[in-house]
């Protein structure tokens, strides 16, 4: 599987805005410092690799 490559928070608003998300409850500049603070996907994505996958579930 190819990996992604990381993204700043500055690229992550950016993608969210070019698929149509609109920021209308905080701003991009909150967005970007809820990311900062309170997002924890790096952290579970990094122990993906530690779990064998069940291909037979994929349909």
């Amino acid at each position: 599987m190819k990996e992604k490559p990381k993204l700043t928070f500055d690229e992550l608003v950016r993608l969210l805005t070019e698929k149509g998300i609109t920021f209308n409850y905080h701003s991009a500049e909150e967005a970007k410092k809820i990311l900062a603070e309170r997002n924890y996907y790096y952290r579970l994505a990094s122990y993906r690799k530690n779990f064998k996958k069940d291909l037979s579930t994929n349909k």
